[in-house]
């Protein structure tokens, strides 16, 4: 908070330091920056996680899996022809009508769900909890190549998989009235 007051009061470069409670203001031309040691930010984001690990795993999937939905559906209404024209029939007659790829709130609702819960949340517990309880922890060869096994032999074509065109393929089964 002293450093954003320090920040907005003056036109000056303010640094921070984990030793230093006080900005420290130094005369310069450059624009207006704030710098933070790593560690001080590793060391609070480390906190936060450790704390909630649950919650944190399903908020950054979760949005990594939003934000690559809107990045593939951008894409895919840029790759459309402009002025793509579709017919449509009836009993009576047929009309021809010009198409823009609409976007897709549930398709990124599934993908926020998919991202968030399974591979945010379960995954979590899956990899940090049950598998050290099953195969063992440490880095050892026999240890990683049994986790290794296991997740390609068993996890992913058995549970990954499924659960991905379930949480997929959910909002295609059930469209919007």
């Amino acid at each position: 908070a002293i450093g954003l007051i320090a920040l907005l009061a003056c036109p000056t470069r303010v640094e921070l330091h984990a030793h230093r409670p006080t900005p420290v203001r130094r005369r310069s031309r450059r624009p207006v920056a704030i710098a933070i040691q790593g560690d001080v930010v590793m060391s609070a984001a480390d906190t936060i996680l450790r704390r909630a690990p649950y919650a944190s795993a399903f908020a950054v999937v979760g949005v990594k899996a939003v934000l690559a939905d809107l990045l593939a559906q951008t894409r895919e209404r840029r790759l459309q022809p402009v002025g793509a024209r579709v017919v449509t029939c009836d009993d009576l007659s047929c009309e021809e009508i010009e198409v823009a790829a609409p976007y897709c709130a549930r398709r990124t609702l599934a993908f926020l769900l998919y991202g968030g819960i399974y591979q945010g949340c379960f995954q979590h517990y899956l990899f940090n909890r049950m598998l050290p309880a099953l195969v063992g922890e440490g880095s050892d060869l026999r240890t990683v190549l049994s986790k290794v096994a296991v997740d390609q032999l068993i996890l992913t074509p058995f549970l990954c998989l499924p659960a991905a065109y379930l949480f997929k393929v959910g909002p295609a089964l059930h469209p919007p009235r």
